[in-house]
């Protein structure tokens, strides 16, 4: 299957085609053995009812895992692919390069599939927002007890095509909007990504107390992101790098260990770094960009799509989606409902307001017991210029309307639902 690809920065431009490969063996080190920690954080959600504001963990991985059926899975990482990972295949011994040289995940919180898990709402477009924290999950077996290794882990914020280090946005084909991805730039000389105005890059020394591979949980790194990277623009992405830089001398066809069931061992295995990932049989391509980032043994050296030059692949290159499992802790003022009754009724402020007519009004209610709910939208003199009936479920909820090129103006929106009615006013413009 060949795909056109194009940038959607920098105006739009078409660069040349692709074809879809398979991924490389990844190996699983016994992965399924290995739990996932538990941890607090991860499951506060403030309530939207306080002010609107809204702090709340987004994991597409998880999502992906938790309602696709996605499996947990592992990559394994290292600097070069002149080493070579000793694993077994179906009971006998194998060898192949190192595959995996960096890898990543880009995330848009706006993505509507963060409706479904019960859990996490999307941000809405309307609002900017800041990314608190991330966490990242891997494991670290230490072979040299000699050295300190290093994991590399970078933040990137969305900035222009131009912007070194900056996450930018690209999508194949030839319809802006369908199979959209996000990437970011790798420095080819250094073997790490790129770094620039855009990008918080935190090195984290890597010593004995960090090798758990043998304790059967994945380790995990929380990693506060300062003010002056932390604040987003609304409708602009993020994404999170991983790298791992060894504190050892190395040499081509030295050996990194996949599996502690390898006989016979290797004489002198490297240390070994894996961060967790989540993965399926189908390639996965959507309106959004929850795409994992990667550069592979060949991506390391020349172009595998004409004109992406040295950024990082996206996971829809593959015919085998693969997402690294990184977690973000993100808060945004989103719009929500900042007054609810005692019998759980209540109506929040239309966004955008003012609105363009030719476009749509979101109104934020909540409802005490599931049910029909009726929006209506009255001129200035009392008619009806546009009513709109619907089933939701109880609690908070987020009505859309579209608005037909309305004329400008001002207008009143009703929430109607049992006993329960509540009336505002938005302003139309050109």
């Amino acid at each position: 299957m060949k795909k056109s690809l194009f940038t959607l920065l920098g105006g739009m431009f078409a660069f040349g085609v692709m074809a879809q490969s398979n991924l490389q063996p990844t190996n699983k080190i016994e992965v399924k053995e290995y739990q996932v920690p538990f941890h607090s954080k991860l499951r506060v959600n403030s309530s939207a009812n306080a002010g609107g504001q809204v702090s709340q963990w987004f994991s597409y991985a998880g999502l992906q895992e938790n309602l696709n059926g996605f499996e947990g899975s592992s990559m394994m990482l290292f600097p070069d692919s002149s080493v070579v990972v000793a694993y077994l295949n179906n009971g006998t011994p194998a060898k192949y390069n190192n595959t995996w040289i960096s890898a990543g995940q880009g995330l848009d919180a706006k993505d509507i599939e963060f409706s479904l898990d019960g859990n996490t709402s999307p941000l809405s477009k309307f609002n900017d927002y800041t990314v608190d924290s991330i966490r990242i999950l891997y494991l670290y077996e230490r072979n040299i007890h000699t050295v300190v290794d290093t994991m590399i882990v970078s933040f990137h914020k969305q900035g222009a095509t131009s912007t070194t280090g900056a996450m930018s946005v690209w999508y194949f084909g030839t319809t802006p909007g369908q199979n959209v991805f996000t990437t970011t730039d790798f420095n080819r000389t250094t073997h790490e990504p790129a770094t620039g105005s855009t990008v918080y890059q935190i090195r984290i020394p890597l010593t004995t107390a960090d090798s758990i591979a043998n304790q059967g949980i994945w380790g995990e790194k929380i990693i506060a992101i300062p003010s002056l990277f932390k604040s987003i623009t609304k409708n602009n992405i993020v994404g999170t790098t991983v790298t791992f830089k060894p504190g050892y001398a190395y040499s081509a066809g030295d050996t990194l260990l996949a599996g502690s069931d390898l006989n016979p061992q290797p004489t002198k295995p490297l240390n070994t770094f894996w961060v967790r990932t989540v993965r399926n049989g189908n390639n996965v391509e959507h309106a959004y960009y929850n795409n994992g980032l990667a550069i592979d043994k060949t991506q390391l050296y020349t172009d595998r799509l004409n004109g992406l030059g040295s950024r990082y692949l996206p996971s829809s290159y593959y015919s085998v989606s693969q997402l690294i499992h990184i977690d973000y802790l993100i808060s945004s003022a989103n719009v929500g409902v900042k007054s609810i009754n005692g019998n759980g009724y209540g109506m929040g402020n239309a966004y955008p307001n003012p609105v363009s007519g030719n476009s749509a009004v979101n109104v934020p209610f909540a409802i005490g017991k599931s049910g029909d709910v009726t929006l209506t939208v009255t001129n200035i003199i009392g008619q009806n210029v546009s009513v709109s009936t619907e089933k939701f479920n109880a609690g908070e909820n987020t009505f859309t309307v579209d608005l037909n090129n309305l004329k400008p103006g001002v207008y009143f929106y009703t929430i109607s639902s049992g006993n329960f009615t509540s009336t505002k006013k938005f302003t139309v413009t050109e």
